[in-house]
């Protein structure tokens, strides 16, 4: 008598089983989360407590308008931006895309 090999079988059952695990650790994490039964580590901000947040040491940005020559004209896309400590009175800036980084100083 022939028996079908029945590894294929047992295989996806593992998975779908492994899977259902998973679903069932999502739901219960979602709702865990949804009833503040625990904080997860993420950031958020916190009113009164903004001398120790970085980017509250101005009191208010002044920007003016640049005119620049991008190295790829239109399709220049910029990601980054990074404002470094200032060498000598010379400011550098940092300017990154997705394929490269760029150095100007002023």
């Amino acid at each position: 008598p022939y028996v079908a090999p029945r590894l294929p079988w047992r295989i996806l059952h593992l998975v779908l089983r492994a899977l259902q695990f998973a679903w069932f650790f999502v739901g219960v994490m979602c709702t865990v989360q949804a009833f503040d039964g625990v904080l997860f580590d993420v950031q958020s901000y916190v009113p009164g407590e903004e001398e120790g947040r970085r980017l509250s040491a101005r009191d208010s940005f002044h920007f003016q308008e640049l005119e620049a020559n991008h190295p790829q004209g239109d399709l220049f896309e910029p990601q980054s931006l990074s404002c470094l400590p200032s060498v000598g009175g010379v400011r550098q800036l940092l300017v990154g895309t997705r394929h490269e980084m760029f150095w100007a100083t002023a």
